[in-house]
């Protein structure tokens, strides 16, 4: 039995290996697909610890961030911050991860 940092424990370490290395096969195949992905880590990881902020906030935060310009400037140069933003939140929220009301933008579990 695995009992994982996060996630449910599992006992098919196989088929876990091989979602993994699925998961990392796509991700490495596209290195603008894998900075979009580390973003939404980010945001989700700075929302699990401020549980809500103001939008505007969020995207101060990101646009102060040097790692956050670091890949902005690398990855995603001819995008606004406030649109890779906008994005980041929607697929967030479409997977449940977080939800935005009235400006501003909460944790879910």
């Amino acid at each position: 039995m695995v009992i994982p940092g996060h996630g449910r424990p599992f006992t098919d370490v196989a088929a876990a290996l091989e979602v993994a290395g699925g998961r990392l096969a796509y991700l490495s195949a596209d290195a603008g697909r894998n900075a979009a992905h580390a973003i939404k880590v980010l945001v989700k990881f700075k929302l699990l610890e401020q549980q809500r902020m103001p939008r505007d906030a969020l995207l101060a935060w990101m646009a102060q961030s040097p790692l956050m310009q670091r890949i902005h400037a690398r990855f995603m140069p001819a995008q606004d911050m406030a649109a890779i933003l906008g994005r980041v939140l929607a697929s967030l929220a479409a997977a449940g991860a977080l939800a935005e009301e009235s400006g501003e933008v909460y944790n879910r579990d």
